[in-house]
């Protein structure tokens, strides 16, 4: 399948305007995790921000944060497998393959989550605080809402005819 690609002007890559301390690996296989998992999380976010980036109604917009009920969707079911699990969602133990893997996507989703919400925080009706979401979306500690922290603001270039 081909892709076509706008020769005039090449998107730069756009990186997370969060930043989570991820879990360090430890052998060849939790690097690869750690590889696949950041640069995929990276990929969706470029992906994501160019696409919105070429629309000026707000309900285009609106519509493509649609986005962060799947990405909110997968976090719950990382967190609960964690649970499930009894692993410890703020620690990773990188001997153990699936608590890295699953600490390291609950941590990278929750950077997409907050990376996608703040793109399109001017068109959303009811944007959520990191501390509610912890506390109420995902049934996390409060204390570990606090691990996210904001490190860039990207903004969309302003093409909004306010629709």
């Amino acid at each position: 399948m081909a892709c076509k690609a706008n020769s005039k002007t090449p998107n730069k890559l756009v990186y997370h305007s969060f930043e989570i301390d991820l879990p360090e690996y430890s052998d060849v296989y939790t690097k690869f995790y750690k590889t696949i998992i950041t640069s995929e999380t990276l990929r969706l976010y470029n992906a994501f921000f160019f696409k919105v980036s070429q629309y000026s109604e707000k309900v285009d917009i609106v519509y493509h944060t649609l986005a962060l009920k799947s990405i909110k969707a997968l976090l719950l079911d990382v967190v609960r497998e964690l649970k499930s699990r009894d692993y410890d969602p703020i620690e990773s133990n990188p001997s153990d393959l699936v608590s890295f893997v699953l600490s390291l996507l609950r941590r990278e989703l929750t950077i997409l989550y907050f990376d996608i919400q703040k793109v399109g925080i001017e068109h959303l009706e009811y944007p959520i605080s990191i501390e509610d979401f912890y506390i109420l979306e995902l049934g996390l500690s409060k204390s570990l809402s606090t691990e996210l922290e904001i490190v860039a603001t990207v903004m969309l270039k302003s093409n909004d005819k306010k629709s």
